[in-house]
Parts: C-alpha cells; structure tokens; sequence
C-alpha cells in the first residue's frame, strides 16, 4: 500500500529502507523473524500515512479527485482535493 502513497511521504525511500532490504532476492521467502529496525521502520511509516499532513481535511468549493488503482489482486483507492497551484492534497484512501 505504501508505493501508492509514497509521494505523499516525504523522503519515502530513505525512511523505507530496511523494509527495502527484506524484497532483495538474496533473502530467502520463509523469512520468520522481523529485525528490531523493519518493524520500527514499518510502525514510522504507518503513522506517518495515517496522521497530517498526509491526511487532509476536505474543503469547501474546492475541486475533488478520485483514483482507482486496480491489478490482478490489490484494490486501491484514493480521494485528493485540488488546492491552488494544482498541488493535490490525499483526503482519503482505501486499500486491500
């Protein structure tokens, strides 16, 4: 969920790295264990998503946009409000 939303998290990338580290062919798939740094990592980035700025509050008289991100298993969703500029700010999002 989070690669839809990385442009709304600043220095996404950086902050995500030890999760990044996990998705390297060289880690075998019947990993059991989270290392201390992943799961901190992991809780940072959840908050970050779930708290402002991420997360606008809807005003009125301002232009709405919706985008749906479907693939062959994940759904997306995702609500943004135009601000002045055409900066797009994230109102709300759904994923599973």
């Amino acid at each position: 969920m989070c690669n839809g939303y990385r442009r709304f998290v600043k220095d996404f990338y950086k902050r995500g790295k030890p999760l990044n580290a996990l998705t390297r062919a060289e880690i075998s798939l019947d990993l059991t264990t989270s290392t201390d740094a992943a799961v901190a990592v992991f809780e940072d980035l959840r908050n970050t998503l779930l708290c402002p700025p991420v997360l606008a509050l809807p005003k009125a008289n301002r232009k709405l946009v919706e985008g749906v991100v479907a693939c062959a298993d994940p759904v997306g969703w995702s609500f943004l409000q135009e601000e002045p500029g055409e900066l797009l700010h994230l109102v709300g999002y759904w994923s599973r």
